[in-house]
């Protein structure tokens, strides 16, 4: 399985987005960063590939549905020869999506933002040590050296993730 969690935005212009049943158009600025914008395609649109090795091949395809992470479980075991079902996930056996309940196009997926700090969204380009120091509020080194979120740091960081549900042509963010 090769996967990315998110994509990368490179300062690209945002889309023109539509906003409820007025279509007002919104003012969203360019996207740039590493998995913090549900709304940016580079980001949340990314490579999902399987390969399997021995006898049997997998059908070459290349599409476009809506997938996500919780899927990976329930297409490693129907490719393994298991019955999903086993599994008691709510994820999509990739390779039959189309039969599936839930799984095919009018699918509803969801998913939220990465960790991030005002200074990274910062106009101008990349500050490394503002972010640094941003940062810094969230983390705490351990005895052992090993880097570990501050337990007070979570409420503030649950609350400025972005999340979102998406389909096959829409997305509404928070």
């Amino acid at each position: 399985v090769v996967l990315s969690d998110h994509g990368e935005g490179f300062n690209q212009s945002a889309p023109d987005w539509q906003a409820g049943p007025n279509k007002l158009l919104m003012d969203i600025p360019s996207f740039n960063g590493h998995g913090i914008n549900v709304i940016d395609e580079a980001q949340i649109r990314v490579l999902l590939a399987f390969k399997r090795f021995g006898d049997k091949n997998i059908p070459t395809s290349n599409n476009q549905q809506l997938t996500s992470l919780v899927d990976i479980a329930p297409t490693l075991l129907s490719l393994a020869g298991f019955d999903k079902a086993e599994l008691k996930a709510s994820g999509c056996d990739l390779f039959n999506a189309e039969v599936e309940d839930n799984c095919g196009n009018n699918r509803i997926v969801f998913t939220e933002s990465g960790f991030y700090v005002p200074a990274m969204l910062a106009p101008g380009g990349l500050d490394e040590k503002k972010i640094a120091e941003q940062a810094q509020a969230y983390y705490d080194i351990n005895p052992d050296t090993r880097l570990t979120f501050k337990t007070s740091a979570l409420p503030q960081m649950f609350k400025e993730k972005q999340r979102a549900a998406i389909g096959d042509n829409w997305v509404v963010a928070s």
